[in-house]
């Protein structure tokens, strides 16, 4: 009967792990992650954009510049991160806001965390309109089935928000 080493075996195994971990990473990298940054960059006003991937759930960050329509913008960003990833991913979007801009942000948010909580849509958005308005800061509020999008703009800072509904995070469609 022929002996079989013990370290030589588990030295083997562990070699060929790490050699199909690293080769696996690699593939990520150059066939999932680098072509969906390029492709992602190539969406209007996307001015960079990165993913961040923490033991198995990779996070999206995108860098956006001024933009019309931030519903639209996400939709693109969304479709494109779909069809590569084939998943919902967390998508973080980063913005140029001012200390200023987002504490008026932050003081007027009650007005659409109340407009979700009673359904009150419209009356919500004109409210956040008014509010935006007596602050001088020009906004857009538009919703989705799922989020409601805020663009805030003042001087030469801007704010981007999309605020889900509490029955999405409850997992209600």
């Amino acid at each position: 009967m022929s002996r079989i080493r013990l370290l030589p075996t588990i030295s083997g195994l562990i070699l060929t792990f790490i050699l199909l971990f690293g080769g696996y990473q690699v593939y990520r990298n150059m066939e999932v992650v680098q072509p969906l940054q390029t492709e992602l960059k190539q969406i209007h006003s996307v001015t960079s954009a990165r993913v961040v991937t923490v033991a198995q759930n990779p996070t999206v960050i995108v860098s956006l510049g001024k933009i019309s329509d931030l519903q639209a913008t996400y939709s693109q960003i969304q479709n494109v991160i779909a069809n590569s990833m084939g998943s919902a991913v967390p998508i973080v979007i980063s913005d140029k806001r001012s200390i200023a801009l987002k504490d008026s942000y932050e003081a007027m948010q009650p007005i659409l965390f109340q407009g979700i909580a009673h359904g009150n849509y419209v009356s919500m958005i004109n409210e956040f309109e008014k509010a935006c308005q007596a602050r001088h800061i020009k906004c857009k509020v538009s919703m989705n089935s799922q989020d409601i999008f805020v663009q805030l703009v003042q001087k030469n800072a801007y704010l981007y928000d999309i605020v889900p509904y509490s029955i999405k995070s409850a997992g209600v469609n």
